[in-house]
């Protein structure tokens, strides 16, 4: 029980899904999982699998009040590439300005240094994992950290205390993994946080370039960052800064609310 949280996912369309959620609290549960904001599409249909209605529909408010409240996060998927899906994102935080919001796979923005810094300067209470999940996207991230180095040691270097360690692995039945499976894997990203340079098994022959942050921020990223993150009980935050669109770098609309 010291060693494991859980965040249970919580279906938008079920009209019961807060007192769902504070039963699961009660057994001890210490956040929650939104697929909100994910991309992925049904082939044969077309249609967004994981995202049914808005991050900001009505019938999400009570969800987002009672987190907030309670000083719960929420891991929140969010694909900011798909037109409007960062307009709805941005609602809630602002008008859940208390609302402890971690948003995995750097918020899908490793290529957009600037909607990083926009969205961790303008939301204080946001937080960022750097997780990139399947072996495809993982070796394709590797590689980009290793050819910008300089981008993503400035990046850990001026929100020090807005990133968390992760990897994203997806553990079920269907997919057994052995024990080096996940060691080569999970090396292989404190290898990028830590040396200057290191191997993988997962791109073999390559050498690559790592980050070799200070034992300070690596130790943030690992436990510090987290503890704090979930220690912390915002109250009355106000948002302080407009928050300037062309830096996000996303798809524009003209959005109904």
């Amino acid at each position: 029980p010291e060693r494991f949280e859980a965040w249970p996912t919580v279906n938008p369309l079920e009209a019961d899904k807060v007192d769902k959620l504070k039963a699961l609290v009660e057994q001890g549960a210490t956040g929650a999982k939104l697929y909100l904001g994910h991309g992925y599409t049904a082939s044969r249909r077309n249609t967004y699998i994981f995202h049914p209605i808005a991050m900001d529909d009505t019938r999400m408010m009570g969800l987002y009040e009672y987190l907030a409240a309670a000083h719960l996060p929420v891991c929140f998927h969010v694909n900011p590439a798909k037109p409007g899906f960062m307009d709805e994102f941005v609602t809630v935080l602002r008008r859940f300005p208390d609302l402890k919001v971690n948003t995995p796979h750097y918020m899908l923005s490793s290529m957009v240094h600037s909607r990083l810094y926009e969205m961790l300067e303008t939301f204080p209470h946001l937080m960022v994992d750097i997780s990139f999940g399947h072996d495809d996207y993982l070796r394709t991230g590797l590689q980009r950290i290793s050819s910008s180095t300089g981008a993503f040691q400035r990046l850990f270097s001026t929100f020090p205390e807005r990133f968390l360690f992760g990897t994203d692995y997806v553990v079920t039945s269907l997919r057994p993994h052995s024990h080096d499976w996940y060691a080569e894997r999970t090396q292989a990203y404190l290898d990028m946080l830590s040396r200057p340079t290191y191997t993988t098994p997962l791109l073999p022959g390559r050498t690559l370039n790592g980050l070799a942050l200070s034992p300070h921020l690596i130790e943030n990223l690992l436990y510090r960052n987290y503890g704090a993150f979930q220690r912390s009980q915002p109250e009355g935050t106000v948002i302080a800064r407009e928050l300037a669109w062309g830096r996000l770098r996303v798809p524009s609309v003209n959005r109904a609310p």
